[in-house]
């Protein structure tokens, strides 16, 4: 009980779940056949326990059944505004599930062999990325409302402008960063969400905000514009 009141551990969890599993329910299983009295606050116990995992789950399937119920209406929503970007300039998009929903968008020339690539199709599409993150709020405000745990929201756009080295791997369908200079775009797509702003201890990633992190002055700029278009 002691470490429960300190700072939370995630291999706490486990060792809890072990104990209940391997120590407490057994002995309360052999209780409810030695003493009748204690038959029906046992059973109560018991009856409140994951059928499969013989623990209590409520708070954690809640959790999820919130969590999937949001990622799938972002998801439903990315894919189908997916067939009309493609018409504003082609180009590669990638799409994957943490605990959120995360995508990347690969655009330049050097994917359009046939076409010539515009830098107004790009502002274009900056200005879908911005447009969207408004709708998908829109949308989950609406979902929020049925679900049995509020799920807070925050939305984060990684503007990066440089030009990268990137390879097609067949095997799993996918474009990969190449060279250790390029994997720095790799390394600030997985850490961004997680950093604070500067000599503060407030994150960057914070509730019912949208959070753009650019690397140059320029690209600032070039988002100020697009919002104010």
């Amino acid at each position: 009980m002691n470490n429960l009141d300190n700072a939370f551990d995630i291999n706490q969890e486990t060792v809890t779940n072990n104990l209940l599993i391997e120590e407490i329910n057994p002995l309360l299983k052999q209780m409810r056949m030695q003493h009748p009295a204690l038959q029906g606050a046992i059973d109560n116990y018991f009856n409140a326990l994951d059928p499969k995992q013989e623990i209590v789950f409520e708070a954690r399937r809640d959790f999820e059944y919130s969590l999937n119920k949001i990622n799938h209406k972002i998801s439903q929503y990315l894919e189908q505004q997916e067939a009309v970007n493609q018409k504003i300039i082609p180009h590669y998009f990638e799409k994957y599930k943490t605990d959120g929903i995360e995508y990347t968008i690969y655009i330049g020339q050097s994917i359009l062999p046939k076409e010539k690539f515009y830098v107004h199709q790009l502002h274009n599409m900056r200005l879908w990325q911005l447009y969207s993150m408004v709708e998908i709020y829109r949308q989950l405000e609406v979902v929020r409302a049925d679900l049995p745990i509020d799920m807070t929201l925050s939305f984060l756009i990684l503007v990066f402008n440089s030009p990268i080295s990137i390879s097609f791997r067949m095997e799993e369908k996918r474009f990969d960063v190449d060279s250790s200079y390029h994997a720095r775009y790799e390394v600030l797509k997985k850490r961004i969400d997680k950093a604070h702003l500067a000599n503060t201890r407030e994150r960057l990633a914070q509730k019912d905000k949208l959070a753009i992190v650019y690397l140059h002055e320029k690209n600032g700029k070039n988002i100020l514009n697009i919002c104010n278009c």
